[in-house]
């Protein structure tokens, strides 16, 4: 009796880690999903100069800019003010050293292009090119950045993890029934004297499979209440933790598994626990 509390315990553990593996991987994945979501949702284009722009002088092109209907919205940050985002974005990492005026008079100047909603990537496309083509124009036109290219990245990385965890929960899965058989086959050859009198005397295969069938179910759903907790708790310290120390980082796009996937997972765990026992035991019985 102690060794198969002791296996049962144990087997607990080891399946609970595995589904919090498999949980961590999910919640990775479904996060990777929203921000990729979020990022084609907010893409924007953002031009950068030497210098603030002259308003008598360098904002003719962007009169040719605001007549794109493509175009939701038109920002500038002045150096001034990309010195001071620089500082509270910086600050907690770099201390001090955001005040070194060196790297303060590199930051340069910059204008944000946000796109209207429905715009296609192709389209987009084009309208940035013929908006850089104009910028060019400029004596201190020193670069931009387009973030269509990191949200279509974030897109494509995405969609290989959602593949990759496939095979891993398929393997995960496997390890549990290989592991909840384990457990009910020691309990049957425990228990293979009692077995056999009960087959004797007359009793199903369901009389007999029954106790070891609502045993594993218990396993299961026991080692998945465990998973759950464990990591629900993981993410809301993570969640809790990680705004106040990060400005680049949001809280929001880190997702754990709703209502309906969890019951989703439980409901798998469970029918490979049944299926796992009733498999052992039949096999026993049948020897």
């Amino acid at each position: 009796m102690r060794s198969s509390w002791a296996i049962q315990m144990t087997s607990t553990i080891v399946l609970t880690f595995s589904l919090v593996l498999l949980g961590i991987i999910f919640s990775f994945i479904k996060s990777s999903r929203y921000a990729a979501m979020k990022s084609q949702q907010n893409v924007k284009l953002e031009v950068f100069f030497k210098e603030d722009l002259k308003p008598e002088i360098d904002f003719e092109w962007m009169n040719q800019i605001k007549s794109f209907p493509e175009i939701l919205n038109i920002s500038f940050l002045s150096q001034e003010q990309a010195k001071e985002e620089f500082k509270k974005m910086m600050i907690s990492s770099f201390g001090s050293l955001t005040e070194e005026a060196s790297l303060l008079s590199r930051l340069p100047s910059s204008v944000s292009i946000q796109f209207q909603e429905g715009v296609s990537a192709e389209t987009k496309k084009i309208k940035v090119d013929e908006i850089v083509n104009l910028a060019k124009q400029i004596t201190t036109y020193d670069g931009y950045v387009y973030q269509q290219d990191w949200a279509n990245w974030l897109a494509s990385f995405t969609i290989k993890a959602e593949k990759g965890m496939m095979f891993l929960g398929l393997f995960i899965f496997l390890i549990f029934f290989l592991i909840i058989s384990n457990v009910i086959r020691s309990q049957v050859v425990h228990k293979q004297n009692e077995i056999e009198i009960r087959s004797f005397l007359g009793a199903t295969i369901w009389q007999i499979e029954k106790p070891f069938i609502i045993n594993s179910i218990f396993l299961g759903i026991l080692s998945s209440l465990l998973a759950i907790s464990f990591l629900v708790t993981g993410i809301s310290f993570l969640k809790q933790n990680i705004q106040p120390r990060s400005d680049m980082i949001s809280s929001e796009i880190i997702l754990a598994p709703n209502l309906f996937e969890t019951f989703f997972v439980m409901l798998v765990v469970v029918s490979i626990s049944a299926w796992a026992a009733r498999v052992c035991v039949r096999e026993r019985v049948y020897l």
